[in-house]
């Protein structure tokens, strides 16, 4: 076993101590014991082995103990069997990261955690529902991606009284959410779980549960009615391989929205796959301020515009809106997302008259879109993000006088053909950073562009001396774009 270095200890907080041992390659806690009273201690070990076992040194006063394995991704065993012998009487937290253990029983020695967060955890045994049931005080569960841990349900965790919140990510870890109804203080439950069907009905029986976040494969409501005074923040939505909303009684997604109408003090809502058309029960969730509707084929903002206390709408991968015409009925919205919709010149001359619009971000892929046209009216929009390849679509920024902050994600700038004669290659993107220069200028906006390429055209390919010409040139231009965003900052800061 090595040493912690020396110097490691003499510059570090006393109650809080970090050790990186990217460099400094030693593997234990050997030398801890010169410090007193230690409270926090967070470990970044990027050795194939750790040893824990001087951390006795600080049992009467370690509050939080983090330890995070970062040796080329590969989980690394570590014996934890120290924390069994019941003298950490003070440590509340703890996280362990890409380790290998023998058994969870460890956990019984700490009968005083509040916190546990527990990511790509190896253990032999599955014993990890059990042994959390001994820890009373517990407040909040994290278990991400843990190999051989298995919840069959949630009844295990029924005599945590103090358990408020519950994180479990990760491939066939939880089979049922029977059970949480019995927790007498859960708040928040997130459950990110690839290819689970799982029944989501219990939710809606847990008196207390204010924040829901379900991304899970299949999606069942068996019952029909669901009622829960305190749900206020719902999200349930598809996984990276697709959603499916099921109804067990008649097959009929249709009354899955009917069933959330009861849900009224509902204030944030997000769902995934499933279409409001011809559906305008979402407009009896009048609490709503916030809502997020994603890969769902066809919506109508008619529906929408009913939500009167609305403030925020995200739109991700919606096929086809109708009536967007009628957005600008939202009084109260401050802040717009759409992200892979269909816009046109029309829609988005919709969207600068929203009246109180205070953000805006817009992800597209369309050309040719004038995004600014019409949008001098636009006098409360403060905050704005493009994502596009098309740089002309900055045009007609200048009108928005009290605009605040801008950030514009590129993920390729394209050049022009032509090589001229003074060789400096032309695009269109310096023209508009010089323009915005002189808004940002004026205004002391903050400005930023991010995830930029610079590519030369394949017809500059052509020989080998074009082609080093045109690198030349090319190296020039990021140089400029580099003082040119430098020079922004600077101004927009002073």
């Amino acid at each position: 076993m090595i040493a912690i270095p020396q110097e490691f200890l003499v510059l570090t907080e006393k109650k809080y101590i970090r050790l990186e041992n990217n460099e400094q390659q030693f593997n234990s806690l050997i030398g801890l014991e010169a410090l007193q009273g230690v409270e926090h201690i967070e470990i970044q070990s990027y050795t194939d082995q750790f040893y824990i076992q001087n951390l006795e040194s600080q049992r009467d006063s370690l509050i939080s103990f983090v330890l995070e394995n970062q040796f080329d991704e590969q989980i690394i065993q570590v014996d934890v069997s120290l924390f069994t012998q019941h003298i950490f009487s003070k440590l509340r937290r703890l996280t362990l990261f890409a380790i290998q253990i023998d058994s969870y029983t460890f956990l019984n020695g700490l009968s005083n955690l509040y916190d546990i967060e527990l990511q790509n955890i190896y253990c032999k045994q599955n014993n990890l529902p059990e042994c959390l049931g001994y820890l009373k005080q517990l407040h909040d569960i994290s278990i991400n991606y843990c190999d051989n841990v298995y919840f069959s349900n949630l009844i295990c965790l029924h005599e945590l009284h103090e358990l408020e919140n519950i994180t479990i990510e990760g491939s066939n870890i939880i089979e049922s959410l029977q059970g949480i109804q019995q927790l007498k203080n859960i708040k928040s439950l997130n459950i990110f779980e690839d290819f689970l069907n799982v029944d989501v009905t219990d939710i809606f029986k847990a008196n207390k549960l204010k924040y829901v976040s379900i991304y899970v494969t299949n999606i069942t409501i068996s019952e029909v009615t669901i009622q829960n005074a305190c749900l206020s923040n719902l999200k349930i939505c598809d996984n990276t391989y697709g959603n499916i909303l099921n109804d067990q009684a008649n097959d009929q997604p249709n009354l899955y929205m009917n069933k959330l109408v009861n849900l009224k003090s509902l204030k944030q809502l997000e769902i995934s796959n499933w279409s409001l058309l011809h559906q305008d029960s979402i407009a009896q969730l009048s609490l709503l301020t916030s809502l997020t509707l994603c890969h769902i084929q066809q919506i109508n903002m008619s529906v929408i515009v009913k939500l009167l206390l609305l403030q925020k709408l995200v739109l991700k991968s919606v096929a086809n809106i109708e009536n967007f015409n009628q957005i600008a009925q939202l009084l109260e919205l401050k802040h717009l997302e759409m992200s892979n919709c269909q816009l046109s010149n029309e829609n988005l001359q919709y969207i600068s008259q929203i009246k109180n619009l205070q953000s805006l971000t817009i992800n597209f892929h369309q050309i040719g879109l004038q995004l600014f046209k019409d949008f001098s009216d636009a006098q409360n929009l403060k905050k704005i993000c493009i994502i596009n390849e098309n740089i002309s679509c900055l045009k007609g920024l200048e009108a928005i006088e009290h605009l605040e902050e801008l950030k514009v994600n590129y993920y390729q700038i394209p050049l022009t053909h032509d090589l001229p004669d003074n060789h400096s290659l032309k695009s269109p993107l310096f023209n508009d950073l010089y323009m915005l220069s002189s808004l940002i200028t004026q205004r002391k906006t903050k400005f930023s562009v991010q995830e930029y390429t610079l590519v030369l055209n394949e017809q500059l390919q052509s020989t080998t001396e074009i082609v080093n010409q045109k690198q030349t040139i090319l190296n020039r231009q990021i140089s400029n774009l580099h003082n040119i965003i430098r020079n922004i900052n600077i101004i927009g800061s002073e």
